[in-house]
């Protein structure tokens, strides 16, 4: 479920949770944007094809990733980028881009 979000007396909480719970994305949009169209659309684009949720990422050596608190169980799309981070001692960097 993709949920949408309009004017500033939303419930942020609400569309999140609900986006959350149908595996969707969620959208802000103001009273005076004229930007809703084009989040339709990618809402429309994305609900085409299923989420991506639990991915695993591995690596060669013992490197433990994280990611923003904001994006934690979040659904992934398709064409959409994901931020990771990871913190290396600099001999498991090297091990892991072969330097």
């Amino acid at each position: 479920m993709h949920s949408f979000g309009v004017g500033s007396g939303c419930s942020k909480y609400l569309v999140k949770e609900t986006a959350k719970a149908g595996r969707g994305s969620y959208s802000f949009v103001d009273e005076k944007s004229d930007n809703l169209k084009a989040k339709v659309i990618t809402a429309l684009t994305r609900a085409v094809e299923p989420s991506l949720k639990n991915c695993r990422f591995t690596t060669a050596s013992q490197v433990s990733l994280m990611s923003p608190p904001s994006c934690q169980g979040c659904e992934a799309f398709r064409n959409e980028l994901i931020s990771s981070f990871a913190i290396m001692t600099a001999q498991q960097f090297q091990e892991e881009f072969k330097i």
